[in-house]
């Protein structure tokens, strides 16, 4: 099984780990009397060029990139196809 990086905690209130002081938290952001604010530490321009990178790959791959991509595509769903097969019915995928 991957287990994926774990992410950093937002860079606004910390949360207490004792329930009850969470409880006591959360009453105190619904009634208003502690303000939670989550502060935002990404750089903004760096946030606007990663919104442009996909397009502007999409726009300068040739035809033979993008039917070599989508063919690694296919492969890589077909694969996640026979391990979901597997894993339902608690048998090895068929080997390649």
């Amino acid at each position: 099984m991957y287990i994926s990086r774990m992410s950093k905690p937002p860079k606004g209130l910390k949360r207490p780990r004792d329930p009850v002081q969470l409880g006591k938290l959360l009453g105190d952001i619904l009634t208003g009397q502690v303000e939670d604010s989550v502060v935002d530490a990404r750089n903004a321009a760096a946030v606007s060029l990663g919104s442009k990178g996909g397009k502007a790959r999409a726009n300068s791959l040739n035809k033979k990139s993008v039917l070599r991509l989508q063919r690694k595509l296919q492969r890589h769903a077909s694969a996640n196809m026979d391990w979901e097969r597997a894993a339902s019915t608690h048998t090895r995928p068929s080997q390649c």
